[in-house]
């Protein structure tokens, strides 16, 4: 036999490292010659040795390749830790950050790295999910927008009995909470204010969108509102908008604007506020506001 015949054992073991260890074996059947097959195969003495004493333990299952993963993992995060993870994700669906802070309240640092290995490892990671556009629609400019220029109004019903459980919702009630949040949001800094009333009225919604007007006066540019079209932001008649602007809103250098029917993603700003107050705030806290 020649070396030319053979292929190095690097080279067989990239594409078949299975067939590259039987090749050794059979080499070495045919020479009986640990120094003659390393040469054969341009690989050292101590690799064919490891392959021929795996074949003579365990016959051809000791070819296959075997588990690197480390027999000690001082720092692997414990089952239990993994456990509250899983718990926490099925219960809420939140994402590694605040998975890692809802068990930092509870005294176990993690990291939100490790959280995002053990979702990935227990198959919980959120799933891609493709836009039904094709390109990504974008309703401002924020290059060219000032802060706190465009600010985006929504009224956010407190007492939601889809979000808060019936318990909270009888406390909250004895404790005589304002039922009615109202927010406006700048698009720009995603700045927030809040008001609270007892009424779904539109005084209350004029009186909001008029309060934050005032604060903000001294800006020289043009403030817009946009909101929806419920009653408490003027409803559905546009002579009644065109009213708004002429005799109230424009003397003050601000805009209200009206989305178009069904359009929700114009409020997507506000409305995935309200998410984050009822996740964060209401549903976490409410159950413990004292009198």
């Amino acid at each position: 036999m020649t070396e030319n015949i053979y292929p190095t054992y690097y080279e067989l073991g990239k594409s078949a490292p299975l067939l590259a260890r039987k090749a050794i074996i059979r080499a070495y059947e045919e020479t009986g010659n640990i120094s003659g097959v390393a040469r054969l195969f341009r690989t050292t003495r101590k690799t064919v040795r490891k392959v021929v004493r795996r074949w003579r333990e365990r016959g051809e299952e000791g070819l296959k390749d075997l588990s690197r993963r480390p027999r000690h993992s001082p720092r692997k995060t414990s089952a239990a830790v993994e456990a509250l993870i899983v718990a926490e994700r099925k219960r809420t669906g939140y994402g590694r950050d605040r998975l890692a802070r809802i068990l930092r309240e509870k005294c176990l640092e993690v990291k939100p790295s490790t959280v995002r290995y053990v979702l990935r490892r227990y198959k919980l990671s959120i799933k891609y999910k493709r836009s039904r556009y094709r390109s990504r629609n974008r309703f401002y400019d924020f290059e060219a927008l000032y802060p706190l220029q465009h600010f985006q109004v929504e009224l956010k019903e407190v007492y939601d009995a889809t979000t808060l459980s019936e318990k909270t919702l009888r406390w909250a009630k004895r404790l005589n909470i304002p039922p009615y949040q109202w927010t406006a949001i700048d698009v720009k800094t995603r700045l927030r204010f809040i008001s609270y009333s007892y009424e779904k009225t539109f005084t209350n919604g004029l009186l909001f969108m008029l309060t934050l007007i005032y604060f903000l006066r001294s800006l020289e540019h043009k403030i817009t509102l946009r909101t929806d079209n419920d009653e408490e932001f003027g409803g559905k008649s546009v002579d009644k908008l065109e009213y708004l602007n002429k005799n109230i809103f424009a003397p003050l250098n601000a805009e209200l604007l009206h989305i178009p029917k069904g359009k929700k993603e114009y409020q997507a700003f506000v409305e995935r506020s309200h998410q984050t107050d009822d996740n964060e705030f209401y549903i976490p806290q409410m159950s413990a506001v004292q009198t």
